[in-house]
């Protein structure tokens, strides 16, 4: 029996990845030292509930999702090489309202207070398929007074949340209070022109998904608001998507100060509205095409919203495309995905809940339906390839 590789954290929450190759057994290996699961028995550590020495029926975790060929790709027993599954990478670039507005109804201090705990948590993840940088425009740390350009010097650009990288985006968020005025298209003009030549360096790898996220509570001070989606859309087409935030009363009593019409026209130019939603919507939060965060006495429940948003997003930008390293037989090749409790799981190729090639020869395998829920609802779940096995089809 084969010993393969050590499968990497795949989806944007995902705990510590694996700071490079390691030959760590990813299933249990007869009369070996199983790991990667808990309370194993002798020999097998960290096995949920392998057998003592973690053989065969004692795969990394202990329990299984599948019967018959699928427990021989899971036993390895036909197997002849298994590799991490690395998904395609998003790169986020938050950028955050700082005018004097945001004062109104601890609006700053539940999204400052949202943003630490954000940031905390990215650190612990270690997620090596997620960049993060910070734009604050407005705030008491911009030097140009509300008047740009964007990025300032106190911005963080995007680069993997290591513990430097934690300190530059908690260093950039904690000392800062709500000012100004606000120029969203100065911001986002600058955090476009940031994505269009970001250049990343490793861990990341290259070739990510570009993210802007907007959190604003008001309608642009320096443009008329289409300015903002005209640009919106004109960078969807250099492939950047526009996430909205909006914070504020909803339905809006004064939409020169608050607009659904401008929030939703943005969500829907940057390519971020959901299936179905109205950008026009202005009664119904359940139409909306963009995030609302409706401010409130309780500061905690608002915290929490901000929180649900963001991981809103890194839900909707995470990727279920795994890249393939090298030439592979087709006929023999299994996608296997590892819940973070520890349930693997062989996805069948094929359906609408299964796995396919992006093309032939392959460079990537695309998880769709549910085995893609699997990696992007679960923080802790990874994936891998095995090859020799006859391909299980749905």
């Amino acid at each position: 029996m084969y010993r393969p590789l050590f499968s990497i954290a795949l989806v944007l929450g995902a705990v510590a990845a694996c700071s490079g190759a390691s030959d760590q057994a990813l299933f249990g290996s007869s009369g070996g030292s199983g790991t990667s699961g808990a309370s194993g028995a002798s020999g097998g550590t960290s096995g949920a509930s392998g057998t003592s020495g973690g053989t065969s029926g004692g795969t990394s975790g202990g329990v299984r999702d599948g019967g018959g060929d699928a427990n021989d790709v899971l036993d390895a027993a036909c197997g002849t090489r298994a590799t991490a599954a690395p998904r395609q990478p998003t790169y986020l670039y938050i950028v955050l309202d700082g005018s004097g507005s945001m004062l109104d109804a601890a609006k700053w201090t539940s999204a400052r207070a949202a943003l630490d705990q954000i940031i905390d948590d990215f650190r612990t993840q270690a997620d090596r398929s997620l960049g993060v940088g910070l734009m604050v425009f407005s705030d008491t740390l911009d030097a140009t007074n509300s008047a740009g350009p964007y990025p300032t010097s106190k911005d963080i650009g995007v680069a993997f949340v290591d513990q430097p990288q934690h300190d530059l985006l908690r260093g950039r968020i904690d000392p800062a209070n709500a000012s100004g005025s606000t120029p969203t298209l100065a911001a986002l003009t600058g955090a476009y022109k940031v994505m269009e030549n970001l250049v990343v360096g490793p861990p990341l790898p290259q070739n990510g998904r570009k993210v802007v996220v907007l959190m604003t509570d008001g309608v642009p001070s320096d443009q008329v608001p289409q300015q903002c989606i005209d640009a919106a859309a004109h960078e969807l087409g250099k492939g950047i998507t526009t996430f909205t935030v909006g914070i504020g009363p909803f339905p809006s009593t004064d939409t020169g100060s608050y607009d659904p019409v401008f929030l939703g026209g943005l969500a829907q130019a940057g390519g971020a509205a959901p299936v179905g939603c109205n950008p026009r919507e202005t009664t119904n939060a359940a139409n909306l095409c963009f995030t609302q965060i409706t401010p409130g006495a309780d500061t905690t429940k608002m915290k929490q919203a901000f929180i649900d948003a963001l991981n809103k997003i890194r839900q909707a930008t995470a990727s279920c495309e795994l890249g393939i390293a090298g030439a592979i037989d087709p006929s023999k090749f299994n996608v296997v995905v590892k819940s973070g409790t520890g349930v693997e799981t062989v996805i069948p190729e094929g359906g609408i809940n299964g796995w396919s090639f992006d093309t032939l020869p392959a460079t990537k395998v695309i998880l769709h339906g549910t085995a893609c829920d699997r990696l992007k609802f679960d923080t802790k779940a990874t994936a891998s390839f095995v090859e020799g096995c006859e391909t299980i089809k749905a």
